[in-house]
């Protein structure tokens, strides 16, 4: 599981992002650690760095 944590780390730090909430993460059998789902948020004053982050962004799922 440290591997997974290092990962989101970089990730957190790399693309600008205010909150990365994994739950759950789990075992398999083959003694892999998956998370099985995600929640992420980008800083939106990083939209000049992180366009491609922000252009995946789904507007039909966002309050008005």
């Amino acid at each position: 599981a440290a591997d997974q944590i290092l990962k989101l780390y970089k990730l957190f730090l790399k693309y600008d992002c205010t909150q990365i909430e994994i739950n759950p993460f789990g075992e398999t059998p083959d003694k892999r650690v998956i998370n099985f789902d995600a929640k992420l948020s980008f800083d939106d004053n990083a939209k000049f760095r992180q366009k491609p982050v922000f252009d995946m962004e789904d507007t039909a799922e966002s309050d008005p």
